[in-house]
C-alpha cells in the first residue's frame, strides 16, 4: 500500500511539475525582488488531479492582481497589496526564500499570503512578464500572472493587418481571424494611453467587449513567441 501511494505521488509531482518549468533563474533574493516589483495581473488558474480543471478571470467574472514593493532596509522580504476587480483586500509583507517545496527546491514566498490557501508559495518564473504562483499540495493549482505593462508611443506606430478583427466598429462582440494562429495565448486590450485596461485568454474566434467604454483600443494577440497588433473601435 505505501509503494502504491509513494509511486501515485512521485507521478502526481512530475505531470504536476511538466506545467511549471522555470525559465528565469535567479543567484539571489535581491535579483528575485527586483523582479517582483511591480503589478501582476491573474490570467489564470489550473490544478486538480489531472492538473486540467482551470478558471479564468472571464468565466468566473471578477479579476485579481497583486502590486509588490520594496520594503526599506530588508534583503529577504517584500511588501504587497493584494486587489480583487481594483478593489483593495490586504497588504501584506512576505518573506522569501530559496528552500524546499513539494517541487523540490526552488524560490518561495514563505507566508500564507492573500488569495492563496496553503502554506508557502512556490515561484516559477516563465519569462520577463510572466510569473506562475503554486500553492504546495500535490492537486492543488498554479495561478498565472503578467506583468501589467503599457505600450510605448512606438508600439502605436507597429499596428499591422495581420490580426484581423471584425466587425470594426464594433459593438459587444468581436471576431477574430484564427485560421493563421496556431500557438493561441492571450489578447490584450489597451486605451490610447497605452495602459493595459483587459485581457483574457482565447477560447474560440468570438471575444466579449461588453465591459470596455465606447472609444478607440489597441488590440495585441499573442501567437506562440509573435505578437501581432491591431487597431478597434468601439461603439
Amino acid at each position: 500500500m505505501r509503494i502504491i501511494i509513494l509511486l501515485f505521488l512521485i507521478i502526481s509531482t512530475s505531470v504536476y511539475n511538466d506545467k511549471v518549468n522555470a525559465q528565469i533563474e535567479f543567484n539571489n533574493t535581491d535579483s528575485v525582488i527586483n523582479f517582483l516589483v511591480g503589478e501582476w495581473i491573474w490570467i489564470n488558474s489550473c490544478g486538480g488531479w489531472t492538473g486540467s480543471q482551470c478558471t479564468y478571470p472571464d468565466s468566473v467574472g471578477y479579476t485579481k492582481s497583486y502590486v509588490f514593493s520594496k520594503l526599506d532596509g530588508s534583503k529577504d522580504s517584500i511588501a504587497y497589496s493584494y486587489f480583487n476587480n481594483d478593489s483593495l483586500i490586504d497588504s501584506r509583507n512576505a518573506k522569501i526564500s530559496y528552500s524546499n517545496s513539494i517541487y523540490g527546491d526552488q524560490w518561495n514566498l514563505e507566508e500564507n499570503i492573500s488569495g492563496f490557501q496553503i502554506g508557502k508559495t512556490t515561484m516559477f518564473f516563465e519569462s520577463m512578464d510572466s510569473i506562475i504562483f503554486a500553492d504546495n499540495c500535490y492537486d492543488c493549482y498554479k495561478h498565472e500572472f503578467v506583468r501589467r505593462s503599457s505600450l510605448s508611443s512606438n508600439d502605436f506606430k507597429l499596428i499591422d493587418n495581420k490580426l484581423k478583427i471584425f466587425p470594426n466598429p464594433c459593438n459587444n462582440i468581436i471576431h477574430i481571424d484564427l485560421k493563421n494562429y496556431q500557438e493561441l495565448g492571450k489578447i490584450i486590450f489597451y486605451n490610447l494611453n497605452g495602459k493595459m485596461i483587459k485581457i483574457c485568454r482565447i477560447y474560440d474566434r468570438n471575444i466579449d467587449v461588453s465591459d470596455l467604454s465606447r472609444g478607440i483600443y489597441f488590440v495585441e494577440l499573442t501567437n506562440g513567441d509573435e505578437r501581432y497588433k491591431a487597431k478597434l473601435i468601439k461603439n
